[in-house]
Protein backbone atom coordinates (compact mmCIF):
# COMPACT_ATOMS: atom_id res chain seq x y z
CA UNK A 1 0.00 0.00 0.00
CA UNK A 2 2.91 2.20 0.71
CA UNK A 3 1.11 4.40 3.49
CA UNK A 4 2.21 5.01 7.00
CA UNK A 5 0.12 4.24 10.08
CA UNK A 6 -0.38 7.85 10.84
CA UNK A 7 -1.37 8.32 6.66
CA UNK A 8 -3.83 5.10 7.06
CA UNK A 9 -5.33 6.15 10.04
CA UNK A 10 -6.12 10.04 8.77
CA UNK A 11 -7.42 8.34 5.75
CA UNK A 12 -9.94 6.13 7.93
CA UNK A 13 -10.82 8.56 10.58
CA UNK A 14 -9.92 12.51 10.18
CA UNK A 15 -10.53 12.71 6.68
CA UNK A 16 -14.13 11.21 6.05
CA UNK A 17 -15.34 13.37 9.72
CA UNK A 18 -14.10 16.51 7.03
CA UNK A 19 -16.06 15.38 3.95
CA UNK A 20 -19.21 14.35 6.07
CA UNK A 21 -19.04 18.30 8.25
CA UNK A 22 -18.36 16.11 11.44
CA UNK A 23 -15.29 16.92 11.88
CA UNK A 24 -16.31 18.74 15.22
CA UNK A 25 -17.14 16.23 17.30
CA UNK A 26 -15.59 13.30 15.27
CA UNK A 27 -12.29 12.09 13.41
CA UNK A 28 -9.99 12.32 16.34
CA UNK A 29 -9.38 11.75 19.94
CA UNK A 30 -9.98 15.02 21.58
CA UNK A 31 -11.20 16.85 24.47
CA UNK A 32 -15.32 17.45 23.66
CA UNK A 33 -14.86 15.05 20.98
CA UNK A 34 -17.56 11.70 20.84
CA UNK A 35 -13.96 9.51 21.89
CA UNK A 36 -15.44 6.86 19.05
CA UNK A 37 -12.86 4.42 18.55
CA UNK A 38 -12.41 0.84 17.39
CA UNK A 39 -9.65 -1.71 17.70
CA UNK A 40 -7.90 -3.73 15.12
CA UNK A 41 -5.46 -6.71 15.79
CA UNK A 42 -2.96 -6.87 12.58
CA UNK A 43 -5.69 -9.34 10.41
CA UNK A 44 -8.26 -6.46 10.78
CA UNK A 45 -10.55 -8.07 12.62
CA UNK A 46 -12.19 -5.60 15.39
CA UNK A 47 -11.49 -6.37 18.92
CA UNK A 48 -13.30 -3.72 20.35
CA UNK A 49 -15.77 -0.71 19.78
CA UNK A 50 -16.06 2.38 21.87
CA UNK A 51 -18.86 4.98 21.23
CA UNK A 52 -18.92 8.18 22.80
CA UNK A 53 -16.45 6.92 25.57
CA UNK A 54 -18.16 3.37 26.27
CA UNK A 55 -17.17 -0.15 24.99
CA UNK A 56 -19.92 -1.33 23.07
CA UNK A 57 -18.09 -4.47 21.78
CA UNK A 58 -15.06 -6.47 22.65
CA UNK A 59 -14.39 -9.92 21.57
CA UNK A 60 -14.35 -12.76 24.01
CA UNK A 61 -10.11 -12.34 24.04
CA UNK A 62 -10.31 -8.75 25.10
CA UNK A 63 -13.20 -9.12 27.21
CA UNK A 64 -10.76 -12.24 29.45
CA UNK A 65 -7.40 -9.74 29.08
CA UNK A 66 -9.63 -6.89 31.19
CA UNK A 67 -11.14 -9.01 33.60
CA UNK A 68 -8.11 -10.39 34.56
CA UNK A 69 -6.39 -7.42 34.70
CA UNK A 70 -8.67 -6.06 37.51
CA UNK A 71 -8.00 -9.63 39.43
Amino acid sequence: MGKSLLEVIQMAAATPARILGLAGQKGSLSKGKDADIIIFDEDIQVQMTMVRGRVVYQNKTVKSLILNLYK
